[in-house]
């Protein structure tokens, strides 16, 4: 696997950090300052739902990550495809809110 393809893997998992911070840690906190246009109350009565979001973020970094410290091969190169396609299907439906 490339270089460029590497450090493509690393951003995409970073983000997904990202998103577990924000959607298991900070839904409460630091919802209601980026999403602005929403109800208030909202935050506090999704906040289960952000967490289990944060959770499936959670799962996409760690196969991510865990190409880098795979064997290499095959298997590993469809792994890695496996996650990137998983995480792309994720951002799609998180935009489109199907």
């Amino acid at each position: 696997m490339g270089i460029t393809i590497k450090i493509i893997i690393a951003f995409i998992s970073t983000l997904h950090l990202y998103f577990l911070w924000f959607e298991m840690f900070a839904w409460t906190s630091r919802g209601p300052k980026i999403f602005r246009k929403f109800p208030k109350d909202l935050f506090s009565q999704t906040k289960s739902m952000a967490a289990n979001q944060g959770l499936y973020n959670a799962f996409l970094a760690t196969g991510l990550l865990w190409t880098f410290y795979r064997k290499r091969g095959m298997d590993y190169e469809y792994f890695a495809f496996l996650f990137r396609l998983c995480s792309s299907c994720s951002n799609r439906w998180r935009i489109d809110g199907k």
